[in-house]
């Protein structure tokens, strides 16, 4: 969200405060999240660069196309007014590209190369195998009924 932020600040609070901006980011945030929310609701999945992407994309628009009279007295409610005009707009092209099976599958690799490969200093297997192993002996310890000494005993 930093850079999103950032964006804005350059972009649309140039000529106010940095107070003013400060004053307004709370407001900020939750309109650049909003789009976030819509998306949970409909289990849509998002990679972080697409959905800044979006985001930044509204920005630009506003910038280009908007007028500064009407977003200059509140722009936190100019901008979330624009994002859920957009996602209303192209709701049915959104559904569609993120419930596709290449991007759910493009997400999936995304978030597989965020796992940090581990070194060798830390792949030690010793403590987890361990803990399994107590949770096993626990396990057995808590179904095993008294064997009758007449039969056989095939336990470990």
């Amino acid at each position: 969200m930093y850079p999103i932020i950032r964006f804005i600040q350059k972009s649309f609070y140039q000529e106010c405060s940095i107070r003013e901006f400060h004053k307004d980011k709370n407001r900020l945030l939750y309109a650049i999240t909003w789009p976030a929310t819509w998306l949970e609701k409909r289990d849509l999945l998002i990679t972080q660069k697409h959905y800044q992407e979006i985001i930044t994309e509204r920005l630009k628009d506003i910038k280009i196309h908007g007028d500064p009279k009407r977003y200059q007295p509140y722009f936190p409610r100019y901008l979330l007014k624009v994002l859920q005009d957009w996602v209303r707009h192209h709701e049915d092209e959104l559904y569609e590209q993120l419930k596709h099976g290449s991007y759910t599958i493009d997400f999936i690799f995304d978030e597989i190369k965020k796992i940090p490969i581990a070194s060798e200093q830390t792949k030690c297997f010793c403590p987890v195998l361990a803990q399994a192993h107590r949770l096993l002996r626990k396990q057995y310890k808590n179904t095993r009924k008294r064997i009758d000494k007449k039969q056989m005993d095939l336990s470990l």
